[in-house]
């Protein structure tokens, strides 16, 4: 399955889901599905994934969670999607520690203020100096 995402063959990822293939897993260095699709894949598979129900708070892999891997891609519709279906915005861990920090640090991104804007709107308790000190380090 990480393959398929990796490789963005959307209509494989499909054929595997509807075998039944699990996708709340994790494995490499990516961890879950979702952190795959962030760095490797269109949309689509994203969208697929959350339409499966996938768990958006799954923790492993490099970025931590999903949501930290979309937020340093700088995507704001997954990103606001991820928060929607309840992704933990001060979950800590990964690369950046938090979402709020890989979203300052996107280096993908065109407009990585769009991600930093929305994860704050849903973050009223986010302890802003303390994220700030923490990227400074980065």
């Amino acid at each position: 399955m990480h393959a398929a995402v990796e490789g963005g063959h959307f209509e494989i990822v499909k054929l595997l889901l509807n075998s039944g293939a699990p996708i709340n897993f994790t494995r490499g260095k990516y961890g879950s599905l979702l952190q795959v699709a962030a760095l490797n894949t269109p949309e689509p598979i994203a969208l697929l994934l959350l339409e499966r129900g996938i768990d958006v708070n799954i923790q492993a892999g490099h970025f931590g969670n999903a949501l930290q891997a979309w937020s340093y891609v700088g995507n704001v519709k997954i990103v606001e999607l991820l928060i929607r279906k309840g992704a933990d915005v001060n979950a800590r861990g990964g690369a950046y520690e938090t979402a709020l920090i890989g979203a300052v640090a996107g280096e993908i991104s065109s407009q990585p203020e769009h991600c930093l804007t929305l994860v704050l709107s849903f973050s009223p308790r986010v302890q802003f100096m303390e994220m700030l000190l923490s990227a400074l380090s980065v």
